[in-house]
């Protein structure tokens, strides 16, 4: 069965993520824990220039510890979703623990389901269990995300998931349990 989203894939995308982060200004920048996280990424980004086959494991450990804790002392902020998705990413992709990545996947679906990272999170969710062969809530995850997200641009990619298990991709919505 293919897996959609490699380890080396994985290491390419939270690569894109973190050089994508941007220095927070104003306000932003007198939070310490906001300054934290922006020293995390930028020390980890440095690492991963110098050795990118060998990820910093305690500065993502750290990175990872910190996103979560903004989000646990933060949950109304608007860039708690974003910080566990990441959370989940770095624990998924350096840590390969993908129990842990989905609890955060599908925790960032859950608590923040009109945030722009919980279709991606749901997607995710899906995908992890694909990867280790839980077809029955893969596709569950998939089809939840099709009933949720109809127009996203991975329906096709959650589509083609759910036919490598050889199931039928429900895109009428009617028959994802939505948890």
């Amino acid at each position: 069965m293919p897996t959609f989203i490699t380890p080396k894939t994985g290491l390419l995308f939270l690569s894109i993520l973190l050089f994508g982060a941007c220095k927070r200004s104003g306000k932003e920048a007198s939070n310490p824990e906001l300054v934290r996280i922006d020293s995390l990424e930028s020390a980890l980004r440095q690492a991963e220039t110098k050795n990118p086959s060998e990820p910093d494991l305690n500065l993502a450990m750290h990175l990872a510890k910190a996103y979560q804790n903004y989000e646990a002392g933060h949950p109304q902020d608007s860039l708690s979703p974003k910080f566990l998705f990441r959370a989940g990413q770095v624990i998924e992709n350096v840590f390969n623990d993908k129990g842990r990545a989905l609890e955060l996947y599908y925790k960032v679906y859950r608590n923040y389901p009109k945030s722009p990272n919980a279709p991606y999170a749901l997607f995710m969710a899906g995908n992890l269990h694909h990867t280790i062969k839980d077809s029955a809530n893969a596709v569950n995850m998939l089809n939840l995300f099709l009933a949720k997200y109809p127009n996203h641009q991975l329906r096709s990619d959650a589509i083609a998931m759910i036919g490598s298990f050889g199931a039928q991709a429900d895109t009428t919505g009617s028959s994802a349990v939505i948890p």
